[in-house]
């Protein structure tokens, strides 16, 4: 607890000093502020700040009327498929592979053959003849 609050501390310390510079430390001529309170007032600066409030606006009232169309009663619900509206795709086609477990007994398993066994079985079978 005490490590993240020093850590915001340092980080709001650092903020300030940051701020502080870009307001009074010159650049060339100008500070970091004053370059750019210049260059935000050029004419296409201007110009593109009006073009973006126009499209927050018309996306604005966009979202409202899209709000308004709806009758006052009417209940809000997400729209739901029904079974009659979905397509239905073939479950598979005649005779083919489906990955479904099937029922039937699995076959018996191969005898083993490693080399431990065929060694046991080899002497035993040379000694016994």
């Amino acid at each position: 607890m005490i490590v993240r609050l020093a850590r915001q501390a340092i980080g709001s310390i650092v903020s300030v000093f940051a701020l502080l510079g870009f307001a009074f430390v010159p650049l060339g001529d100008q500070t970091g502020f004053e370059h750019a309170k210049a260059i935000l007032a050029t004419p296409e600066a201007t110009r593109a700040f009006r073009g973006l409030v126009e499209r927050l606006e018309a996306a604005k009232e966009q979202a409202w009327k899209g709000n308004d169309a709806r009758e006052p009663h009417e209940p809000r619900t997400p729209h739901r498929r029904h079974p009659v509206d979905m397509k239905l795709a073939p479950t598979r086609a005649a005779g083919a592979h489906t990955a479904e477990p099937s029922h039937a007994p699995l076959p018996p398993a191969p005898p083993s053959s490693t080399p431990d066994e065929k060694r046991s079985t080899g002497s035993a079978g040379a000694a016994g003849d």
